[in-house]
């Protein structure tokens, strides 16, 4: 049996910042996280992972999908969760695209 390191939970979406996106031209925007849904993963590595996909509420009332994934390292003495900072977003539509053109490939 493997015994895992104790570690503080991620905060509900509904208690976490607003997420902040800077695009290349400097500009800030924020959002407002809806809705989530999460996906646990873990490696034989000793790394933890939670992919999410985000419903993210800008402030301009524009909605979008985010893809972004936190990780914890168990080898590490003093482990925590780690948000992984790029994250891709994509409206419904170009979600919807992407699907389309994957099922048209026969990936999915």
């Amino acid at each position: 049996m493997i015994k895992i390191k104790p570690y503080k939970e991620i905060k509900p979406f509904k208690e976490r910042n607003k997420p902040k996106f800077i695009h290349p031209d400097g500009e800030i925007i924020y959002g407002t996280i809806l809705d989530e849904i999460e996906i646990e993963h873990g490696d034989l590595k000793g790394k933890f992972y939670k992919y999410l996909v985000q419903k993210i509420l800008y402030d301009d009332r524009s909605e979008e999908f985010r893809f972004c994934y936190y990780y914890i390292n168990f080898s590490n003495p003093n482990a925590h969760w780690i948000f992984a900072q790029f994250a891709l977003t994509l409206t419904k539509e170009q979600y919807l695209e992407f699907h389309k053109r994957m099922q048209e490939k026969g990936w999915i």
